[in-house]
């Protein structure tokens, strides 16, 4: 598919987008971007300085928008589609109803599209390779690149463990489980490297790269500024890290290996935050930003409980959210309010990328944040900034994980270039010709 460039287009691509958080944030971009103006733009985070204000720069809403869909399953990804046109088409006729204004020729701009994307695969058709040529030679440029699918080898519940934190930590229990029991050695589908790893680390590090530069095309005349958006999770935190990273840099061997990739992507998206910020090329900077959506219901756990527990679950939800717990989102669109928030606020709303650690500790040093989608005790949704744990001891140890990242990357690129590139069987199907632009 190729996209011909129109002024004042925004081109988002979202992975994991046909169920979930990620199909709840494409409901609330459209919802936002066919507004004037977009309310999730005007939004002052909770905790930001004072020198950042939505304020400042209030530019006006785009006039249309290109959603990319990039999932693995074709189907599902059109009935995704098909259910945003329906669900927006009401939502636009009830506004006009009200007597709300809607953004002049929407409509008849808007295009949502699929593109083919298996984050567990470098290589081969659909893979993370091929998904970023396509849109390199598809596209004249990408605004937004979401970056939410992920993985966690889940094996179900630890419930004596479970039933012990209910009774001691009731809240903690529905918003920092230490029951769910994780696979360890899980590997990708062609074995090569560790399968958490490789989707939640390795192909955020690869989509990031290949696709900067495209970002950077964004034209400057439109008001929004290139941003990769890393969806991270409440989970991520250094403790389940393994003690010594350098012999287990893919987590195949680390029991928690969810949370540890979770952590791991925050220290490497922040580094990359910091890299772009100082790369000078004649493309505009693009921003690597982190988000938590908080606590929400996505049906993850589905195939471990019953029912009537699942139910229960929710309910636990709701009544954490009633007893002051902030993090408690529940809802998928009221959880990508941090993630609709990055995508249309002004970059003077913004904290500023992080240093570089091995700055002087005389210079101004910037920690890199951690958006957080949440909410007050009635659902009302915020948007709160926090930090990346620990940024100072453990981005320290950046190099081990971008080493890593780096070696693979460029070892599939290079089979690439050779005219190989496997299919996860170990097929060969054909040249790729994938080159960084």
């Amino acid at each position: 598919m190729t996209e011909t460039l129109r002024e004042n287009r925004l081109i988002v691509a979202v992975t994991g987008a046909n169920a979930g958080l990620g199909l709840g944030y494409c409901h609330r971009l459209l919802r936002q971007l066919s507004s004037l103006p977009a309310p999730d733009s005007q939004i002052h985070p909770i905790d930001a300085p004072e020198s950042s204000s939505a304020a400042e720069s209030n530019a006006p809403t785009p006039v249309t928008l290109t959603l990319i869909l990039a999932c693995r399953n074709k189907s599902k990804a059109e009935q995704a589609i098909r259910e945003l046109h329906h669900r927006h088409a009401m939502g636009l006729a009830g506004r006009k109803i009200r007597g709300e204004k809607e953004v002049p020729g929407w409509r008849e701009g808007l295009r949502i599209v699929f593109e083919e994307l298996d984050v567990d695969r470098v290589g081969g058709k659909g893979g993370v390779l091929d998904f970023a040529e396509r849109i390199r030679k598809g596209y004249p440029y990408l605004t937004t690149l979401v970056l939410n699918a992920g993985m966690g080898a889940f094996l179900g519940l630890d419930w004596f463990t479970a039933a012990r934190q209910f009774f001691t930590d009731p809240v903690g229990c529905v918003s920092e489980p230490d029951y769910i029991i994780q696979e360890k050695g899980k590997l990708s589908a062609d074995g090569e490297r560790g399968g958490v790893w490789g989707v939640n680390v390795l192909s955020t590090y690869i989509l990031s790269k290949e696709l900067r530069n495209h970002l950077g095309k964004t034209p400057k005349d439109l008001p929004i500024a290139p941003r990769i958006i890393y969806v991270s999770s409440a989970r991520a935190d250094p403790r389940f890290l393994p003690p010594n990273p350098a012999t287990d840099p893919q987590l195949v061997d680390t029991v928690e290996s969810y949370d540890a990739s979770k952590y791991v992507s925050e220290l490497v998206t922040s580094d990359l935050d910091r890299e772009f910020a100082e790369t000078k090329d004649d493309g505009q900077v693009v921003r690597c930003l982190r988000v938590d959506p908080g606590v929400v219901y996505t049906g993850m756990f589905k195939p471990f409980l019953p029912l009537l527990l699942e139910w229960c679950m929710v309910l636990t939800f709701y009544i954490s959210r009633w007893l002051g717990s902030t993090v408690h989102t529940i809802s998928v669109e009221t959880a990508a309010i941090g993630m609709t928030f990055l995508t249309l606020a002004s970059s003077s709303s913004l904290l500023p990328a992080p240093t570089d650690l091995s700055k002087s500790v005389s210079e101004t040093r910037h920690s890199p944040a951690k958006y957080v989608s949440s909410v007050t005790r009635f659902g009302s949704p915020r948007v709160r900034v926090g930090q990346v744990k620990e940024w100072e001891k453990y981005g320290r140890e950046i190099r081990v994980w971008r080493d890593e990242c780096d070696r693979v990357w460029k070892e599939w690129r290079k089979r690439a270039q050779d005219g190989w590139i496997g299919d996860d069987s170990g097929e060969v199907v054909g040249e790729s010709g994938v080159k960084t632009d």
